[in-house]
């Protein structure tokens, strides 16, 4: 591990976590790989990493999504699943238009 900060930003405690992500991305390169801790997942995000060409791992909660509830319960090991984005996020991704009606395929293990 390069134990390197790429950026980094002091702001009130009033202050949006995912405002302060958004503008770190700025920072991230296509092809870097961004790890995500449990605070951070939604759909509309990861359909903006895939539009800036950036990979992700995502630490998710055991009951953030159905999905991953019930492939938690599972005595799978990994699993495929593919989603679409929410009509009600299409203005967060109104920059990436090619993205509102694709669909991400991602893979789930434990």
């Amino acid at each position: 591990m390069d134990k390197i900060t790429i950026d980094s930003t002091l702001a009130p405690y009033t202050s949006s976590e995912m405002g302060l992500f958004i503008g770190h991305l700025e920072k991230v390169e296509e092809g870097e790989l961004l790890l995500l801790n449990r605070g951070y997942p939604c759909f509309w995000l990861l359909f903006m990493l895939m539009a800036k060409g950036i990979s992700f791992c995502v630490h998710l909660k055991q009951d953030w999504w159905l999905t991953v509830k019930d492939f938690t319960e599972s005595q799978e090991w990994e699993r495929m699943v593919t989603f679409s984005l929410q009509e009600k996020d299409y203005k967060k991704l109104a920059a990436y238009p090619h993205m509102l009606n694709t669909t991400i395929t991602s893979r789930l293990i434990k």
